[in-house]
């Protein structure tokens, strides 16, 4: 039996623990369920919509500021504060604690999850926390049709997970894990789910890819060309299971072949734009090509004559990802323009999408898939393994 007295104080440490657990929001847990995401980047106005009841806490002092039910309203940004629903909030760092977590909209979308909010001057970033499952559903029908074959779906959903799960890790320290747009995954809400790839996300919840035990950068892309990329050429990240791979699988994507006509007058802009110093282009010729096939660099001649290289990796970020759309291109001089003729779009290191497409067309398992794109891999359960 428990004296009086000792009754009394666990009576009172349970009362501290759970102020404690109530001022402590629910997605500043760092775990492997939540992922946060910037949905909105420096902003300085945004519409908020919560449906039943929330808690508005300031983060660092884990103190509860207000509470309500049903907002409806504008969060703006200025220099020393931030208003939400007519409210003047001056903490740097808010969170929105949402009992339904499917309650939330901002700017019209609906969100799993709750929100933070961080002020830098006179503009904010509102961050979604949200499960990451919820998440992988949020995105996928934003990066691949929930038409395509069941195999492809599940190879996809592994990888889209695992992305997110080594960009949490990676971004730890920093306010947010991912964006919501084409810099990360393309993160669209529950506005963006479909019910055949909600299925496959839940048969595959927790299934990740590893090599030697360890998440990586599992990129992807749209359309290879013909042969995958090594991660090395274009990121600080050499590992093996990021090596190129020949793949004679996306032949028959609507992306797998392009053509674009820049006009000499129109690429100097951009180029000057970009910071490179040249006032015009005399002539642009390819200098280097890698074992996949793709441009390293090009040099360009201005009216002096002097040559200037230019990255491929830049010239596709300068000119536009969707008007280059990979590096694997000739390209001639007509007239006063230049003609690019490619292959594929994207980065092109991991997973050809349509690659992936067609094989499960052609009957591989979603493990075969993998396994092809990211020769070494392994797929684990983060919910049964343990994964670094």
């Amino acid at each position: 039996m428990v004296p009086p007295v000792t009754r009394k104080t666990i009576l009172v440490v349970f009362l501290i623990v759970g102020v404690c657990l109530s001022l402590t929001p629910f997605g500043f847990a760092r775990d492997l369920n939540t992922i946060r995401v910037a949905v909105l980047r420096d902003a300085v106005m945004a519409r908020l919509s919560i449906d039943g009841f929330y808690r508005i806490e300031d983060v660092p002092a884990h103190k509860i500021l207000s509470t309500g039910k049903n907002l409806r309203g504008a969060a703006t940004a200025f220099k020393y504060a931030v208003a939400i629903g007519g409210r003047r909030y001056t903490q740097k760092e808010l969170f929105l604690n949402i009992d339904d977590p499917g309650a939330l909209q901002v700017n019209g979308r609906r969100y799993h999850g709750s929100l933070a909010i961080t002020r830098i001057r006179n503009a904010m970033t509102l961050i979604n926390y949200v499960d990451l499952e919820d998440y992988i559903k949020g995105i996928a029908v934003r990066e691949i049709s929930h038409y395509w074959p069941a195999e492809a779906l599940k190879a996809q959903a592994i990888v889209f997970r695992t992305y997110a799960l080594y960009s949490m890790k990676q971004n730890a320290s920093r306010d947010f894990d991912v964006t919501s747009d084409v810099y990360s995954q393309v993160y669209g809400g529950t506005s963006a789910q479909r019910y055949r790839i909600t299925d496959v996300i839940d048969e595959t919840a927790g299934d990740v890819l590893t090599y030697q035990g360890k998440i990586f950068p599992a990129f992807y892309h749209s359309t290879c060309g013909g042969n995958t990329e090594d991660a090395k050429a274009l990121w600080d990240v050499d590992l093996p299971v990021l090596k190129g791979v020949a793949c004679g699988y996306c032949a028959g994507s609507p992306h797998y072949s392009w053509k674009a006509a820049i006009p000499l007058a129109a690429l100097a802009a951009k180029l000057r734009k970009a910071g490179v110093k040249v006032p015009s282009v005399r002539r642009i010729e390819i200098s280097d090509i890698d074992p996949s096939g793709r441009v390293t660099d090009i040099e360009i001649s201005g009216p002096d004559e002097e040559r200037i290289k230019v990255s491929a990796k830049d010239f596709r970020n300068i000119m536009g990802p969707d008007l280059v759309k990979s590096a694997r291109f000739t390209l001639a001089m007509r007239g006063n323009a230049i003609e690019l003729s490619g292959t594929g779009w994207g980065h092109g290191v991991g997973l050809c999408q349509w690659g992936a497409y067609f094989m499960a067309k052609a009957g591989y398992s979603a493990a075969e898939i993998l396994g092809f794109y990211y020769p070494g891999s392994k797929v684990m359960n983060i919910h049964t393994q343990k994964v670094y």
